[in-house]
């Protein structure tokens, strides 16, 4: 199911969120797109999802502890919509295998000149859980297009991620200034695969924390809760 959400201090400022994979499918503000719209593109042999904003969750990058997917699952199962109005929506999944019992929610609203994304996490299992948790935004962005404020951005390298350390960043996209702040928000993911109009500024928890080592990882303890926010403004 798709909902449309539109910003009640900014009426041309909208965003459609798919409830399979709590997936923002497209942000845009006066009819031009914030995000790269969601669509799929062909990789190599491979039909790709590219474009829009999904969570990772459980896990940003790849995991070495459980295998589970890129990205973990919260992009690839079904949300239930607690509720919804003109300018936000609730989201909640509930966890299985080694997540059952624990509890996802996920909140998008539109607020003046922002986009405001809340997280938050419920371990109601008789276990700790891991987390690692991010969000993959794709900003439209043509040509490379693109400069981060106080940062030095070797483009070259941007098909292999770049990493910020830091809780906000500062950057333009195609004459577009944008501010991204959060709370248990560390690390920011710079990313593109060149395969589109687009490159990815991406709000993480830590960056890739299910490595071996676990030495970054979240644990979340039973009958604890996790919650994380980020607020995309353009400026």
């Amino acid at each position: 199911m798709k909902l449309d959400i539109v910003n009640q201090d900014m009426p041309d400022m909208k965003a459609t969120i798919n409830t399979f994979g709590a997936y923002v499918e497209t942000f845009t503000k006066a009819n031009e797109p914030i995000f790269f719209p969601k669509v799929l593109t062909k990789i190599g042999k491979d039909l790709k999802q590219r474009g829009g904003m999904h969570p990772c969750l459980p896990n940003f990058s790849n995991d070495e502890i459980f295998g589970l997917p890129q990205h973990g699952f919260g992009r690839d199962v079904g949300w239930d919509v607690l509720s919804s109005g003109k300018d936000y929506v609730d989201l909640k999944y509930c966890g299985e295998d080694i997540y059952k019992d624990v509890y996802f929610y996920i909140n998008y609203r539109l607020e003046e000149n922002k986009f405001i994304t809340s997280l938050k996490v419920y371990n109601r299992s008789d276990k700790e859980v891991y987390l690692g948790p991010g969000f993959h935004p794709y900003f439209y962005c043509k040509d490379l297009d693109v400069s981060i404020d106080n940062f030095t951005l070797d483009k070259d390298k941007l098909d292999d991620t770049i990493f910020l350390k830091s809780d906000k960043v500062k950057f333009r996209a195609n004459g577009k200034d944008y501010f991204i702040s959060g709370d248990n928000v560390g690390l920011y993911a710079i990313w593109t695969d060149l395969k589109g109009d687009y490159v990815c500024i991406e709000p993480t928890y830590k960056g890739k924390v299910f490595a071996e080592d676990k030495k970054d990882i979240y644990k979340l303890c039973k009958d604890k809760e996790f919650s994380q926010e980020f607020v995309i403004e353009i400026l």
